[in-house]
This record gives structure tokens, C-alpha cells and sequence, in this order.
């Protein structure tokens, strides 16, 4: 099943309920820390309803799934119900 897209409002409430932090960065772009596993997300400025690519969403899952803040099946399940909620 293919899921619809994601916002970037969707986005930043999934990566602050997993635990990253805004952090201020040089230039135009927005940061998000993991302060437990060091992880940091770097992406350019969206509007808030404003769809993601799919790049973006693959490096996203990747940074997650490398520092073990989700597994895949759980990204999956995010992507289709916009919940991170077990």
C-alpha cells in the first residue's frame, strides 16, 4: 500500500515526539537534534503544509533507523497512520 504524502508539520511533530530538539544552525536551514543518540537531522526550510519528497523522507528513516530510534516496520505504520503511538 503507498502512503500519502507528509508534511513537514507531520514530520517535525514525529521527529519531536521521538525526541529531537530544534537547534539553531548557521544559514537557512532547519537542524533536529537527538540528544540520547547524537543524531542530527539537517533539512531546508518548509512551509508547514508543504509536502515532503521522498529523498528527504528515505534520509530521514535512514538517520532513524541507523541510531535505533525506530525500526522500519514502525516508520512504515507511521507513514500510513501519522501516529508514532504503539
Amino acid at each position: 500500500m503507498r502512503s500519502k504524502p507528509i508534511t513537514f508539520a507531520e514530520l517535525d511533530r514525529a521527529l519531536k515526539a521521538l525526541g529531537f530538539t530544534v537547534i539553531r544552525v548557521p544559514g537557512s536551514h532547519v537542524a533536529y537534534e537527538h540528544a540520547g543518540s547524537g543524531a542530527v537531522l539537517v533539512l531546508r526550510p518548509h512551509e508547514q503544509e508543504e509536502v515532503i519528497d521522498v529523498t528527504t523522507l528515505a534520509v530521514v528513516r535512514r538517520t532513524l533507523v541507523e541510531n535505533g530510534l525506530i525500526d522500519r516496520a514502525k516508520w512504515e505504520d507511521f507513514l500510513q497512520e501519522r501516529s508514532l503511538a504503539s
